[in-house]
């Protein structure tokens, strides 16, 4: 029987062994490693005859033959900092040992955890495939929608747990939880229920000038959530179920334009106007900072699905799978960028752009 010792953040192999030392959280017995606590949830599935060991979790503070470090440090990180304890003597991280973040995965991170896949179809209550329904992973910042037979198809997904959305003009939306193993493929069948009572929303996108803007995104959420595409002539049309939304709408060279809106029965017309962006934006790649250096290094990994934040406002998630974000930000003012993830957030960033110009920030 082979035995394997694994990351404890499957997503990010490069940190090895990042601990939760809390058992509310984990639902396992304190300071067992979230590696462990996810294989006993079936959230890690690994390959028949093989069975799971980990290395040290959390590190107790003072406690005698232990590591003093940091609770909730890594190994890595304990050795790292020079706090080690071998035979009741301190001894300090020897950095010409080699030890480094690749050493690490070498020793302590043994399991490749393979990616998996999820696909499946979106029907109507007859069994008919419902086309060009929006499918997303909520969360996570991806979306696709269904092909002509109805069908989806996400690859190269991280094993874990997953809140996928589906909803579709004229029906009701469906969220499932979905867990995935790893290397493995997983089929789910969407039936959505024909929505009564539907409003039908219709509008325009256009830009100062009242010129239409053609392939502008409208992006909603409320009691449904989707996303439509204006056409050539800038008019788009969505049935929604009645309640108060959310409205976003985004196109490449103009800045986002944002509306609340009331359905309420009936017909309803809902016009978006785009100012036209003074400067191509702010983009960059989100990375975790391995070594709490606050420097970016060789160490530290892109992560995708970091928020992104711009002035205290949402506007949107670092992209599947390099961690890249990009929008739009008006010149000539001063903006604050700051973005997190899970426990991790960034230190923010004081800019202002002038025209023509952009900003670039890691």
């Amino acid at each position: 029987m082979t035995k394997h010792v694994i990351a404890q953040e499957c997503s990010l192999i490069s940190q090895c062994e990042q601990v939760i030392c809390n058992t509310v959280q984990t639902g396992c017995t304190l300071n067992t490693p979230k590696g462990l606590c996810d294989q006993i949830k079936g959230t890690i599935v690994l390959p028949q005859n093989q069975v799971l060991e980990c290395t040290q979790g959390c590190c107790d503070i003072g406690h005698s033959g232990g590591t003093f470090c940091q609770f909730g440090s890594n190994k890595y990180q304990c050795e790292q900092k020079a706090q080690t304890l071998q035979n009741g003597i301190l001894k300090k991280f020897d950095a010409s040992s080699g030890m480094n973040v690749d050493k690490c995965n070498e020793l302590y991170c043994k399991v490749e955890i393979q990616q998996a896949t999820l696909e499946g179809s979106v029907v109507d209550e007859q069994g008919q495939p419902i086309v060009q329904a929006s499918v997303s992973l909520e969360g996570k910042n991806i979306q696709t929608n269904t092909a002509s037979d109805g069908t989806f198809l996400f690859e190269k997904l991280n094993a874990g747990s997953y809140t996928v959305h589906v909803s579709a003009s004229g029906y009701l939306s469906s969220t499932i939880t979905i867990n995935l193993g790893s290397g493995k493929t997983i089929s789910q069948k969407f039936i959505l229920k024909q929505a009564k009572d539907l409003v039908q929303l219709t509008g325009n996108v256009m830009d100062i000038d009242k010129k239409p803007l053609a392939d502008a995104i409208l992006i909603y959420s409320g009691p449904s959530k989707g996303q439509v595409n204006s056409n050539a002539q800038g008019a788009y049309e969505v049935q929604l179920t009645p309640g108060e939304y959310s409205f976003a709408v985004n196109k490449k060279g103009f800045q986002t334009a944002s509306s609340q809106v009331i359905l309420k029965e009936g017909m309803q017309t809902q016009d978006f106007t785009l100012q036209i962006s003074l400067l191509q934006g702010v983009k960059g790649t989100t990375y975790l900072d391995a070594n709490s250096n606050g420097q970016l290094d060789q160490d530290d990994k892109p992560v995708y699905g970091a928020k992104i934040y711009v002035d205290g406002v949402f506007r949107g998630f670092s992209t599947f799978p390099l961690g890249e974000y990009q929008f739009d930000v008006p010149s000539g003012a001063s903006h604050v960028l700051t973005g997190s993830y899970q426990d991790f957030e960034a230190v923010p960033l004081t800019f202002q752009i002038k025209e023509k110009e952009g900003l670039i920030r890691n």
